[in-house]
């Protein structure tokens, strides 16, 4: 999204629970879904769990050290891309005892769709220029591009010049997720992708769920 952090939308800066609460109490709105964060250390609170776990997407520097501060863990970048044939780096924090990262598998994005490449079009600012131009790009990594709720223009793939969208059954596999997991009746291919695109890579959480048995 826009990265903005933990914020009201009228630009109120949120760096503890109390604040939250507070603006919450006053009824001010929040920018994007950061103030879920805030919802996730109430709970912790209030609930006093064994164990807690939580995951974001890369952030600035001032927001990664609220979250370790409120937490008392410090996190561990983990990608995807050990595990599965997509490239999708992730912060983790959590208190589950011995964890170990995961090991590389080797997976290629090519071993899903033979002869293809990992493609999308990207905003980038190129060198002298005030504003964004749309590029399209390819991956030399034999990796699929990190996995969007709204494929379109990111989850493509490239097979002798010809540009077609990730499937579902492929994306759902660069997730670790079963083949046709998402094939339940009445929900729409834009709706599986969603889904694809805001869940986890499961073998990257499975690594983090064994250490619960082993306090």
């Amino acid at each position: 999204g826009k990265r903005q952090g933990m914020i009201t939308q009228c630009g109120l800066p949120i760096t503890s629970l109390k604040d939250y609460l507070k603006y919450k109490k006053q009824g001010k709105k929040f920018v994007g879904q950061s103030y879920l964060f805030w919802e996730f250390i109430r709970l912790i609170k209030e609930l006093k769990p064994t164990y807690f776990f939580l995951e974001n997407t890369k952030m600035s520097k001032d927001n990664m050290d609220i979250i370790t501060k409120e937490l008392k863990v410090q996190p561990v970048l983990i990608n995807s891309s050990l595990v599965s044939a997509q490239n999708r780096e992730r912060w983790y924090w959590t208190n589950l005892p011995g964890f170990k990262m995961p090991k590389d598998k080797g997976l290629k994005f090519s071993d899903l769709i033979p002869g293809a490449v990992s493609s999308g079009y990207r905003g980038r600012k190129l060198k002298g220029d005030n504003f964004y131009t749309r590029l399209y790009t390819k991956r030399t990594d034999d990796k699929a591009n990190c996995l969007v709720t709204k494929p379109d223009s990111t989850n493509l793939y490239d097979i002798k010049g010809k540009i077609r969208k990730v499937p579902i059954d492929i994306a759902e596999q660069l997730q670790t997720w079963p083949k046709g997991y998402t094939n339940v009746p009445g929900v729409s291919t834009r709706a599986k992708y969603e889904m694809i695109g805001n869940g986890w890579t499961v073998d990257v959480i499975s690594n983090f769920l064994k250490c619960a048995n082993k306090k």
